[in-house]
C-alpha cells in the first residue's frame, strides 16, 4: 500500500525564508498528474507555480490560501495514485523470461 506524499517546495524554491500561498489550483478530493502545476506562492514579489510532487489525490491542504509558510514545511498531503491488478488482463507470454 502507498503512503501518502507531503507537498513541499522543490529544493531549488526553498532559498527565501518565507512565502505566501496565494491560493491552491486544485481542492481536496481532485486528481492531479506530477509535476501539474498545484499551488501558485509568492515570494520576493514574484509569483511561482509549485508543480505536484507525483500523481494521485489532494488528500489534505495543510496551509491554507493567503497564509505566509516557510518554504521548508508540509503544505499539504497526496494519496498516490495506485494502479489495481485486473486478473485477466495480461497476455500470455508477455514479460516471462524463458
Amino acid at each position: 500500500m502507498s503512503s501518502e506524499v507531503e507537498i513541499r517546495a522543490p529544493a531549488e524554491q526553498t532559498e527565501g525564508t518565507r512565502s505566501q500561498i496565494l491560493r491552491w489550483l486544485k481542492s481536496v478530493g481532485d486528481t492531479v498528474a506530477e509535476n501539474e502545476p498545484l499551488i501558485e506562492i509568492e515570494r520576493d514579489k514574484v509569483t511561482v507555480e509549485v508543480a505536484s510532487p507525483g500523481s494521485g489525490t489532494l488528500r489534505e491542504i495543510v496551509k491554507q490560501e493567503r497564509t505566509r509558510s516557510c518554504l521548508a514545511i508540509c503544505w499539504g498531503g497526496l494519496r498516490p495514485r495506485v494502479r489495481k491488478w485486473v486478473p485477466g488482463r495480461c497476455q500470455p507470454g508477455v514479460g516471462r523470461a524463458g
